[in-house]
């Protein structure tokens, strides 16, 4: 589960293109047996966890993967203490956050570093697939020449008297800079566009946007370092369902059989009883 389509759009997007390159298949994911759920936002992720797995039977294993800010941090915070009943719906180790645990070791050239997924895109390819973006849906602006760098783009961290700046993350950095050199206080770029233009990029799908092979190389890390790690809470997610459910099944069969046998039970009941729990391998 993600917040929204464009991490949704990004990660499947990846996911195909380390295909390609011929990553193992345990540090990716396999999209025929893992679904990728959009919430909507970040305060949806709670709820939309809560009816996979709080009410029914059957639950579904489920991993979710959030942004390194508040919103994120406060949805890990509600994950943990459960739904409305305070039950604990998803273990604390299946919850990732982009830029915390494992995911520290994630790079990025926004110096504040990582908020949101397009931190983890090397500034070249976020450039490349802005400008593939605008080249589609607002032609009168071309990024490629209007000198975008790490240090024009980025506000300075460190910059006396000005404060700690916000990390409102690349994508919109990226856009606000490139409506005040356009003039054009109204430029957006799209999230859901712009990563289906970062995998454009990635894959080499656009012939006049090709990345460094220093870009494609960080990119390459830092999704297969994500991609390892959701893959790796996917078996886990799995597993510890797959007990679960050997053991209510279990507890359901021993429940039924006392309330059945109260009194006595023959042999071929007990028989049964063991035969009925088998499961084929």
């Amino acid at each position: 589960m993600v917040e929204g389509p464009s991490d949704q759009v990004l990660i499947a997007g990846v996911s195909r293109w380390l295909k390609q390159l011929g990553t193992a298949d345990r540090d990716r994911l396999d999209l025929n047996h893992i679904t990728i759920v959009p919430a909507g936002g970040t305060r949806h992720i709670p709820y939309l966890v809560y009816l996979a797995r709080g009410r029914d039977v059957d639950k579904p294993p489920v991993v979710v993967l959030l942004d390194n800010d508040k919103a994120g941090e406060e949805a890990k915070n509600d994950l943990a203490a459960g739904g409305a009943y305070g039950k604990k719906l998803i273990d604390a180790d299946l919850v990732l956050q982009l830029g915390q645990g494992e995911l520290a070791a994630l790079t990025t050239d926004n110096p504040l570093g990582i908020v949101g997924i397009e931190d983890i895109v090397p500034f070249g390819v976020a450039v490349l697939a802005a400008s593939i973006y605008c080249r589609e849906f607002v032609p009168n602006v071309k990024p490629l020449v209007l000198d975008l760098s790490v240090e024009g783009v980025y506000p300075d961290p460190g910059a006396p008297d000005e404060g700690v700046p916000k990390n409102v993350g690349t994508l919109s950095f990226l856009e606000k800079f490139i409506a005040a050199k356009t003039n054009i206080p109204t430029f957006h770029l799209d999230k859901v566009a712009f990563a289906r233009a970062t995998v454009e990029v990635l894959t080499g799908a656009s012939h006049d946007a090709k990345a460094e092979e220093k870009d494609l190389a960080t990119a390459t890390a830092n999704f297969a370092l994500l991609l390892k790690n959701i893959a790796l809470c996917q078996r886990k997610a799995e597993r510890a369902e797959s007990v679960q459910k050997i053991s209510t099944r279990i507890n359901r069969a021993k429940k039924d059989f006392t309330r059945t046998h109260d009194n006595q039970a023959r042999r071929e009941n007990v028989v049964s009883l063991i035969e009925g729990d088998r499961q084929p391998t």
